[in-house]
């Protein structure tokens, strides 16, 4: 960690993480939008897609925060939250509460996260096509080995976490669209 002199408060750390370029460089090179890449193939461990409906997705985030991160996005490439149609706004917010329910239940969490990153600037690091995370939460869970070792602790694999949480998140969203 080092002190800056270039105008950022003298009493705050910087800590340098240079691996990061490495996924930067990764997300240079893809061509088009991965949520549209893996939109085209059923679901699968493979591409981590945990549902498709008719106007939403549930896909497991490759990188998780927390053991059960996934994510709800519209089927449709579109990054502004203002140009979702009614309809699949609508869908969308349903759907996520029945996956916080599935995390809930699964997971026996003690809290959720829940959020949306509009734009580049507010941390979205696939600005074009929006995308809510759901992360769930124990009291406790948080520490400093990611900061200090540059590592995520999970309780679990990512295998794990799709095979858990598939088939039930999969039974009540298709309950949630015809009933809609």
């Amino acid at each position: 960690m080092n002190k800056q002199d270039d105008g950022w408060p003298k009493d705050r750390e910087v800590l340098y993480n240079p691996q990061r370029k490495a996924y930067h460089k990764e997300k240079d090179n893809i061509k088009e939008c991965v949520f549209c890449h893996v939109r085209r193939g059923k679901p699968s461990f493979e591409n981590l897609v945990l549902y498709k409906g008719k106007k939403f997705m549930v896909v497991l985030n490759k990188y998780p925060y927390h053991i059960g991160h996934m994510m709800v996005m519209p089927k449709r490439h579109v990054g502004d939250l203002h140009k979702l149609k009614e309809d699949e706004y609508i869908m969308i917010q349903l759907a996520i509460r029945v996956a916080l329910r599935v995390l809930e239940k699964e997971y026996k969490c003690h809290g959720l996260n829940v959020g949306i990153n509009l734009g580049r600037a507010a941390g979205a690091g696939i600005p074009h096509h929006l995308h809510y995370h759901l992360i769930p939460r124990w009291i406790g869970d948080c520490n400093f080995f990611p900061q200090i070792a540059k590592t995520r602790v999970m309780s679990e694999g990512l295998e794990e976490t799709y095979h858990r949480i598939r088939k039930p998140l999969e039974k009540a969203l298709r309950k949630l669209e015809d009933e809609h």
